[in-house]
């Protein structure tokens, strides 16, 4: 087999996984649980913090880190633009129900039951 046949097979393999990967971030991103999923490997990634610790090593991890987000970010773009816009407004609105439920709770905490 040439070299020319076998590159031919492999785009196609390669293609073929591309088209299910797809299929499956589609899916995922379909869901709020698949979109929470997304987020929270997104926040480990450290996508929205600054990759700079003062120690070189430890910055070029994190910068690492930050690049593979970037990348999860670029396919979810490829697959579904806004569902990243919609990752954004649910996480903004889980933040916002946690802190109305903390200060419901807080309200309801008397000074006796703090000790």
């Amino acid at each position: 087999m040439t070299d020319k046949k076998i590159k031919k097979i492999e785009m196609r393999h390669t293609a073929a996984e591309d088209t299910l990967v797809k299929e499956g971030l589609t899916a995922a991103l379909s869901t709020v649980a698949g979109r929470m999923l997304f987020w929270r490997l997104l926040s480990l990634s450290g996508m929205y913090m600054n990759p700079h610790s003062g120690n070189a090593l430890n910055t070029a991890f994190a910068a690492g880190r930050q690049s593979v987000g970037q990348d999860i970010i670029g396919l979810i773009e490829d697959v579904d633009p806004n569902s990243y816009i919609n990752m954004l407004k649910e996480n903004v609105e889980r933040d916002q129900a946690l802190k109305t439920a903390l200060a419901k709770e807080m309200e309801n905490v008397s000074d006796d039951d703090e000790a």
